[in-house]
């Protein structure tokens, strides 16, 4: 079984929160801030791309859908259906 992919693993496999900071253009408080929320704003997901194939961090436009699509899929509720 494969583990949920979630924004605060793909911020995890930068050698620094610092080092994806410069590499996005952005405060290090914004990452901080994006790891504690376990969220990336979406605007930066083709840079995102680009940055991690850069660096040699291995980040497919799969994995960041699936965690766009997380935190839907924790607050799905089955279908109830009478009789």
């Amino acid at each position: 079984m494969t583990q949920a992919v979630t924004f605060q693993s793909i911020i995890e496999r930068w050698p620094a929160r610092k080092a994806l900071a410069a590499d996005l253009g952005v405060q290090l408080s914004a990452v901080h801030h994006w790891h504690h929320r376990d969220s990336i704003p979406a605007k930066y997901d083709l840079q995102l791309l680009t940055v991690a194939q850069r660096r040699g961090i291995e980040l497919s436009v799969y994995e960041l859908a699936s965690a766009r699509a997380l935190p839907f899929a924790a607050h799905e509720m089955p279908c109830m259906r009478a009789g």
